[in-house]
């Protein structure tokens, strides 16, 4: 008699529940949530930096002496800044004169490929484009 109601009396216990309903049904479902919000960040993060290098390059470009250093500058200031990013990223130069500072000149520098974010990837192209001052000579 006594053991059944000591029996009885543990299976109306409820202490403990709430600890393992948190573990068996949050958890499971808080982790892919905080995993998949860290993949966007990172890939958001991506695009900014992306950006941010498609325009940094192209300032150097027009600060360089000559095209040449220029284009080799700016390439590198690019790639620096996206090489945490995955491998798929690629970086151009387009400029509608040659050499490429010549005053008036329209220069693009370009950004295709695809951003690694861990759990998601996002394909994306970024561009912007700049005239070449007309008071600076052509080098």
């Amino acid at each position: 008699m006594l053991r059944s109601r000591l029996l009885k009396f543990r299976f109306l216990n409820n202490r403990g529940s709430a600890t393992l309903e948190f573990i068996v049904f949050a958890i499971p479902i808080i982790t892919p949530l905080v995993a998949g919000a860290v993949a966007l960040m990172r890939i958001h993060e991506g695009e900014m930096r992306v950006d941010f290098a498609v325009r940094e390059a192209i300032h150097v470009l027009k600060g360089a002496p000559n095209s040449e250093v220029g284009v080799f500058q700016g390439t590198y200031v690019a790639k620096d800044a996206m090489k945490n990013f995955g491998d798929g990223l690629t970086f151009t130069f387009i400029c509608s004169a040659n050499p490429c500072l010549t005053p008036g000149a329209r220069v693009t520098a370009r950004v295709a490929g695809r951003i690694d974010g861990g759990l998601f990837s996002r394909r994306i192209l970024v561009s912007h484009s700049e005239t070449v001052d007309l008071l600076v000579e052509a080098k």
